[in-house]
């Protein structure tokens, strides 16, 4: 099992301290060393997602804005006359 030393402001370990002073602090920190890698790991691949997403939005053709609201207003015009009949 490896040592690890931390320096950490006098008020950060009293409140540490106080909080966990029934349990193994080595087994707190290991916890949170853990956490702390996975987090990391996390926020790479949330990166990496994005980076790949954005890098795909340039290379997909636009849609033209007009066909875009054409398709709005067809499905709302629909859902109007649907909602009519129902009436």
């Amino acid at each position: 099992m490896a040592t690890v030393n931390f320096s950490v402001p006098d008020e950060v370990k009293k409140a540490f301290d106080r909080a966990f002073k029934s349990t193994s602090k080595s087994a707190v920190i290991a916890d949170l060393m853990q956490r702390a890698v996975a987090d990391l790991e996390h926020k790479q691949q949330r990166t990496e997602l994005f980076r790949l997403l954005t890098k795909r939005r340039r290379a997909r053709p636009n849609v033209r804005s007009e066909y875009s609201l054409g398709a709005y207003i067809g499905a709302y015009v629909t859902l109007v006359v649907d909602a009519s009949v129902v009436v």
